[in-house]
């Protein structure tokens, strides 16, 4: 995972060369539910329990879609085609890829229990906490596991997690992450789901998963769209 905010001078002006710039993000497939206003403050728990049952029963996953990075601070934007595959069971492992359909690999962030790689252009840089890197390298102090787990809606059990919304079916709307520890604070927003197949012990099981997210925090508005999904229990 490369979140590419406030980069090193060089990187930004290679992406800015490949004249990805984002006009406008039009939402792809069809969605389940829009976003309501306020969310639903009236959902019942069985609901919202059932549904990140269904999410903790996805042991791997992958997905293909589009990410833009918006900096309201400087009034910059890029965007970029994605890819990213993790797998949840021991041994951990996550490989988040941004590319170009003409130049290729922009980025790759690999990620396994002990170690993280941060590859740009043709350097890498290597460390154990996956955030550091992201802080250090891209000026993002975006949590690496905030993300993963708001891709497929999964809602941690952490006082970091605070002013939960849902829609009516159980599924989250909305939420902040706040961590005094290291004065970070984000605003996670589920735009849009759709339902896909996962087989559970022989049984075909439909799962609500994201297909529209927006992170915003630090100055920084994160889009992800979600054009395919596919995941596993096993």
């Amino acid at each position: 995972m490369a979140f590419l905010l406030e980069y090193k001078v060089n990187v930004i002006n290679f992406f800015r060369s490949l004249s990805l710039v984002l006009a406008t993000l039009i939402v792809v497939g069809c969605a389940s539910q829009s976003p309501n206003q306020t969310g639903y403050e009236d959902v019942s728990n069985a609901a919202i329990e059932y549904h990140q049952q269904q999410v903790q029963l996805i042991r791997n996953w992958q997905v293909q879609g589009r990410i833009a990075f918006f900096d309201d601070v400087n009034q910059d934007r890029s965007a970029a085609n994605l890819t990213w595959q993790s797998t949840l069971v021991t041994p951990t492992s996550s490989v988040f890829r941004l590319y170009h359909p003409l130049q290729g690999t922009l980025a790759r962030l690999t990620v396994q229990q002990d170690m993280s790689t941060l590859e740009l252009e043709d350097e890498s840089y290597t460390a154990e906490n996956v955030d550091y890197l992201l802080s250090y390298y891209l000026n993002l102090p975006l949590p690496y596991t905030l993300v993963q787990n708001a891709m497929t809606s999964l809602i941690p059990n952490s006082s970091d997690i605070q002013a939960v919304k849902y829609y009516e079916d159980g599924t989250p709307w909305s939420y902040t992450y706040r961590n005094s520890d290291v004065y970070q604070e984000w605003f996670v927003e589920f735009n849009h789901y759709r339902a896909y197949p996962l087989l559970v012990d022989n049984e075909e099981q439909w799962v609500q998963l994201p297909t529209s997210i927006e992170l915003t925090g630090a100055g920084t508005r994160i889009k992800l769209q979600i054009q395919r999904w596919d995941i596993t229990s096993e």
